[in-house]
């Protein structure tokens, strides 16, 4: 972006631009494309410049670099028409280029803004693509590519104070171009943010100064403006502004009240084109069927949200600026400026490019976050399953007269850690089991079951934390046919629950948590048998088990207004495990029968799945690919079932699991039975 040379046409700008209409996944690399927002140094040794020359403090790393490191990559500029400039780079973005193909400008540029002895043409958006493409060939489909462009087309369209509205619509019909270009060229996800509302920036102050004050006392006037926003503190405040327009008003010798009257139409115009700019995107992509694909992260709330409360962010002056000229000329070597949000009129500091990165990776992390959740109802029926299982080897080990009926109760928990790719699950479940069975005939014994989950899950994305409560009901019914020597068990089970998620954003110092609330149901079956070859008081044989369970967590939004927050739509997943191993029992005494078992298990449906996933305050979504966890692993059982008197019963196994790449499973559930 640069600074603008507006005329006196803005002071008709309100009256000129009349209302427009309303309208981590693990990527193999990242692309950015854009102005100077995200350039890293496509002018570097040019006119004296270091390689790293960048429009903020001290050249310090811009959201770009942040973004790109989380990624596992680096931010590398590529310009061709840069003789200094290595090639192979993944950053095109110019300083000072528009998504406008009219646009025409020159750079670098010095302090003033007037372009340098060896300043080069700028490439533009347009043909920043057409050198990504003439340079690769092909888009790599699983790549991550960054389009953030416009602040410079809402520049130059409120400067012309004639055709704002024609000029921004080109600007945003050639963005909607670029994003349908990499497309159809095999893009999948694309990132394209948001404008901020260009006029919150000290720029509106410079441009009333500029339109109103002769050049002879541009400088002192804006020296003056500029010395009372740098004195301000706190968030946004209207009153500090009108100090530096008298300030700039006395310094240039103008009428009490002049740059005020000239600020009321060039700050609402910078506001208007600005949005107008975002509407005209959105449009265009609804309009051309390009909503997917799109991660369209809000700049505009987070800057507002700055604007508002800077200290938890860490920032103390969100009107002034570090630097009263260029950002691409402004040190600081003592740190003074550390506080501000602002390098120049316009461009943000190292400290608020941080804050930029951490708000874009958490978009992307959010859809692993909500992609564990499913997880949480298959460890409802992983523990359903355990403690039935235990509730049946108990009727086995110690057989009742046809006709008993049993009453139990049982409480389970679980430990388990699941991995799929970058993303961990912790589950901490306590299921609390309530069930009736009866003994009917000798052979066959039924039951039914009420359970409810009272656990958490621990979530996390490359230590960005988070935590789903689930407080899930389900009803079960069990059988088991055991004529002899051979055993059948069956069961059946389904459910519906809340679940309440809490996922943590870290912006810079500032940590939010963002919760929401979406169903949960579920359903499933278990089909297991053996056979038990009698030894004396010892009985074992080969066991084989087949357990099928399906989630569905319904579509959420998460509450609040914050920029952050997300809207995931519906998921489903299924689990299918086949289990092969030997037990074996022994009965001490007719009162405690203790147990063994281990067993091969076998994952059979547990694909990699995606997840859609979208910004709750902007338009677009995207799709997020998760690995799926492992497929192979061993289990582990023992268990024990104690008669504590003719009518009473303890019962009780733990589990834990061995050789599962991305975590292992421990659980064990007690049960307490009563005949009659």
């Amino acid at each position: 972006m640069r600074h603008p040379a507006l005329t006196a046409m803005a002071l008709s700008v309100a009256l000129a631009l009349p209302a427009l209409p309303a309208a981590a996944q693990s990527y193999s690399n990242v692309y950015f494309f854009g102005d100077s927002l995200s350039d890293v140094g496509a002018f570097g040794g040019l006119s004296g410049l270091p390689s790293n020359a960048r429009w903020t403090t001290n050249y310090g790393a811009n959201w770009t670099d942040g973004l790109a490191a989380r990624l596992g990559f680096v931010s590398r500029p590529n310009n061709p028409a840069n003789p200094h400039v290595a090639p192979g780079g993944n950053n095109y973005a110019q300083g000072d280029a528009e998504a406008n193909p009219a646009a025409s400008a020159r750079q670098p540029a010095d302090p003033a803004g007037a372009p340098t002895s060896e300043a080069i043409a700028v490439t533009h958006l347009q043909g920043q693509l057409g050198t990504y493409l003439a340079q690769h060939g092909q888009v790599d489909a699983n790549a991550l590519y960054s389009v953030w462009i416009g602040g410079n087309d809402v520049i130059t369209a409120v400067g012309r104070g004639a055709g704002v509205t024609s000029y921004l619509t080109a600007s945003a019909t050639s963005t909607v171009g670029a994003v349908a270009a990499l497309k159809g060229a095999g893009a999948q996800t694309i990132l394209l943010p948001n404008l901020p509302d260009v006029g919150a920036a000290p720029l509106a102050v410079f441009a009333s100064i500029r339109t109103a004050v002769p050049p002879a006392g541009l400088a002192t006037a804006w020296g003056a403006a500029w010395a009372r926003l740098a004195a301000a503190n706190g968030a946004y405040d209207p009153a500090a502004v009108a100090q530096a327009l008298a300030a700039a008003d006395a310094a240039a010798g103008l009428p009490a009240g002049t740059l005020a009257g000239v600020y009321a139409l060039v700050r609402p115009g910078l506001e208007q084109a600005s949005s107008g700019y975002n509407q005209l995107v959105d449009i265009g992509l609804n309009a051309t069927g390009q909503t997917h694909g799109i991660i369209r992260a809000d700049i505009g709330g987070l800057f507002r949200e700055i604007l508002a409360d800077p200290a938890p962010y860490g920032f103390t002056n969100v009107v002034g600026a570090a630097c009263p000229f260029n950002a691409l000329y402004c040190s600081d070597p003592t740190g003074a400026t550390a506080g501000y949000v602002f390098t120049d009129q316009l461009h943000p500091t190292p400290g608020a490019h941080a804050l930029i990165a951490d708000y874009v990776a958490g978009l992307l992390q959010a859809p692993y976050f909500a992609g564990g959740l499913p997880e949480a109802g298959l460890g409802n029926a992983r523990q359903l399953s355990a403690g039935l299982g235990s509730r049946l080897a108990a009727l086995r080990a110690q057989p009742r007269p046809t006709g008993t009926a049993s009453l139990f109760v049982q409480g389970g928990f679980d430990g388990t850690r699941t991995e799929f790719g970058p993303t961990g699950l912790d589950n901490h479940g306590q299921l609390y089991t309530l069930g009736i069975d009866l003994q009917a005939s000798e052979a066959f014994a039924v039951g039914l079951a009420v359970s409810r989950q009272a656990g958490d899950t621990d979530l996390s994305y490359r230590g960005t934390p988070g935590s789903v409560k689930d407080r899930s009901t389900l009803l079960s019914a069990y059988a088991s046919y055991a004529p002899g020597a051979l055993w059948i068990d069956g069961t059946i089970h389904a459910g519906s629950g809340k679940l309440h998620t809490r996922r943590q954003v870290v912006l810079g110092p500032r940590t939010l948590t963002l919760e929401g609330s979406p169903n949960q149901r579920q359903y499933g079956l278990g089909l297991h048998g053996g056979y038990d070859a009698a030894f004396g008081s010892v009985r074992t044989g080969p066991v084989i088990g087949l357990d099928y369970a399906r989630v569905k967590v319904s579509h959420f939004t998460e509450e609040g207004d914050s920029s952050s927050r997300m809207h995931f739509s519906d998921q489903r997943l299924e689990s299918l495990i086949g289990r092969l191993g030997w037990q074996a029992r022994m009965d001490i005494a007719g009162r405690y029968v203790p147990y063994v078992k281990a067993a091969f298990a076998h994952e059979f449906k547990r694909d990699e799945r995606t997840v859609t996933s979208g910004v709750a305050s902007t338009m677009g979504s995207w799709t997020t690919r998760l690995q799926a966890p492992d497929d192979n692993w061993m289990e582990w059982t023992a268990g024990v079932t104690a008669s504590l008197s003719k009518s009473a019963a303890l019962y009780g196994q733990v589990t834990a699991t061995t050789g599962r790449d991305g975590g292992n499973q421990a659980a064990g559930n007690i049960g307490l039975a009563i005949s009659f």
